[in-house]
Parts: structure tokens; sequence; C-alpha cells
């Protein structure tokens, strides 16, 4: 192949990329909200996710999974428990509540909390995404959520949404 075909071809595969990272959907946590309440012994967390793309996500099943100790505490849902459309900008929420023994045993340090979102989506070009983020619950004196990055989750647990990621 001549150099000018190869410039050709080099700069159509750029140009495809861009069109498809352009086109396609970005779901993610766009936000993760607290509030500690010492006084009942309870922490209750809430997290929305959010599509940030101009482009719908489709057959969107989202869950998340908390693990204390690797062991699941409390146990896991899947949000919403239907695919659905998730629109651009659209989002929702999902939470739980930490109370009694884990909040006692998380605000002295005794127990490590992992809480996990994830979940499958397609794109309008019918192409298939997967999301997975990882939080960690830091003991006082921070006593708030470490965001952890990006985790690795096999489609099958998200499809399932009954595991947790290891």
């Amino acid at each position: 192949m001549n150099e000018s075909a190869e410039a050709a071809k080099s700069s159509a595969d750029t140009s495809r990329r861009i069109l498809e990272s352009s086109t396609r959907p970005y779901v993610g946590i766009d936000m993760t909200a607290q509030d500690n309440r010492p006084e009942s012994h309870s922490l209750f967390v809430s997290f929305h996710l959010k599509n940030f793309s101009n482009t719908a996500a489709y057959n969107a099943k989202f869950g998340w999974c908390a693990v204390r100790d690797r062991f699941p505490a409390p146990p896991s849902h899947a949000i919403p428990s239907k695919p659905r459309i998730l629109n651009p900008g659209q989002g929702f929420h999902f939470s739980l509540n930490l109370a009694g023994p884990i909040y006692d045993d998380l605000m002295n340090g005794k127990t490590t909390l992992y809480v996990s979102t994830y979940g499958t989506y397609d794109g309008e070009d019918k192409r298939h995404y997967t999301y997975c983020n990882r939080n960690k619950f830091e003991p006082p004196p921070i006593a708030e959520f470490s965001d952890l990055g990006q985790c690795d989750i096999s489609e099958e647990r998200a499809k399932a949404a009954i595991n947790c990621p290891d």
C-alpha cells in the first residue's frame, strides 16, 4: 500500500473512532451523597447514576452491591428491575441505609465497607457497554466514601445483579 493510501486509511480510521466516541452513551456516577446520623446509629448513602452523553442508553440495567469484610451487607439490588432507556442527561438514584451494629463497626473502624455500582447498556449502534465503579467507606475522622475508580466486572455478574465484584 502506498503512503497516500495508508494516510487516507489512517484518517478514515481516526474519523470513525471520533464518530463512535461522540455518538455513544456514557453512563456513570454523577454524585454520591451520605447522611451520617450518629444519634440514631445510621448512615444513609445515595448514589446518582447519569447518562452524560448526547445519545440514549438502551436496555440499561444497573445495580449496586455492598460488601463488608468480604461478606454481602445489606442485600444487593438491581435498579431498575427491568431494562429501560436512559435518555441523555437522565439519571436515577439508588441508596442504602446502614444502621445498628454495622454502623457502629464502621464508625469504630472495626469493619470495612465497599460499595460497587455496575451495569450494562446498549448504544443506538447496538454496541454493548458495561459500567463498574467501586467506593470504600473511610472510617472517622474522614467518615466518608472515597472513589476507588473503575472495577472489573463480568457481564454475567452485571446482568444477574446478584454478585459483588471481587
